[in-house]
């Protein structure tokens, strides 16, 4: 039994209402993304659950679940799915299970990161809060830094390969954003993990629809402890 269900600052008379209603429907995409939403909360705040490993478990699995109950892998489905990789990558890096997690990113493709990836506009949640457009490169960023503070130099190099456009510092004045962001991402000083706040699927006039993930500057997540650091 996972030990968070039993942490006096966890909700459990609501997970216990998400988990009858996935029950009851378990083809209703709506059902997961709600217990979904209910355990991400917990996931990133400070004064989460002390079973952080199984609250982040739990989520991969539902996460899963969704994405093989609810999605067919026909085109309509893709930019969801793929948004659900995209969550799914960084729980499984905060868990310490980057190959796992890098498995979501390959299964989301390269494609997706040889551009900037900024959304169309800028997005206003029903809070009032307002998330202003942002690469979604940050979801292999977080894979980067982790190996750098691992000293994975072999890792971080095969990432480099296969993700190009990246981790591309072009200096033609055109693609400053891109540099600027790069640069901050990168930086020596930084650790940790940047995480999704808000995310959104945009219907392009050029194109087919596709997804977009946000986060707030100054919000990140402690890379997992290390194994000999646990015992």
């Amino acid at each position: 039994m996972n030990e968070f269900l039993n942490d006096p600052g966890f909700d459990k008379k609501t997970y216990d209402q998400y988990i009858s209603r996935i029950h009851y429907d378990s083809r209703d995409a709506a059902n997961y993304e709600n217990m979904l939403q209910f355990l991400w909360d917990y996931i990133t705040r400070q004064d989460g659950p002390e079973d952080r490993d199984g609250l982040l478990e739990e989520y991969c699995h539902w996460n899963a679940q969704l994405m093989t109950k609810c999605y067919n892998h026909v085109p309509h489905d893709l930019p969801y799915a793929n948004l659900r990789r995209a969550y799914q990558s960084v729980v499984l890096l905060l868990l310490g299970e980057w190959e796992e997690g890098l498995e979501e990113l390959d299964a989301i493709g390269a494609e997706a990161f040889s551009h900037d990836g900024m959304a169309p506009k800028v997005c206003m949640t029903g809070d009032g809060k307002v998330y202003r457009p942002m690469s979604r490169l940050f979801l292999v960023y977080n894979y980067a830094r982790f190996f750098r503070s691992r000293g994975l130099a072999a890792e971080l190099d095969e990432l480099k390969e296969k993700f190009p456009f990246v981790f591309r510092e072009f200096n033609d004045g055109e693609h400053e954003e891109h540099d600027a962001f790069l640069h901050s991402q990168m930086d020596p000083e930084m650790e940790g993990i940047v995480y999704p706040v808000f995310d959104r699927i945009y219907k392009l006039r050029s194109g087919p629809a596709e997804f977009y993930v946000y986060y707030e500057e100054g919000k990140i997540l402690a890379f997992p402890g290390r194994e000999e650091d646990r015992e």
